[in-house]
């Protein structure tokens, strides 16, 4: 299953991941991806990416 309460978790990050590029602490590989995933080049890619998933699948925007 890739989803828990409506999440999507097929995707996650962890301090290892980090770890296993740079030498670091626990606590600055979790800075690394606190502040990788809190910017917004990462949540206009997102929403890119999205978008781009909902066109494939041929579904409609709802209108604001």
């Amino acid at each position: 299953m890739n989803y828990y309460k409506g999440y999507y978790t097929a995707s996650l990050w962890s301090i290892p991941d980090v770890q296993g590029k740079y030498e670091c602490t626990d606590e600055e590989a979790m800075q690394v991806l606190r502040v990788a995933m809190n910017n917004e080049a990462t949540y206009s890619q997102i929403w890119e990416s999205i978008d781009s998933a909902a066109e494939f699948e041929n579904l409609k925007e709802i209108e604001e």
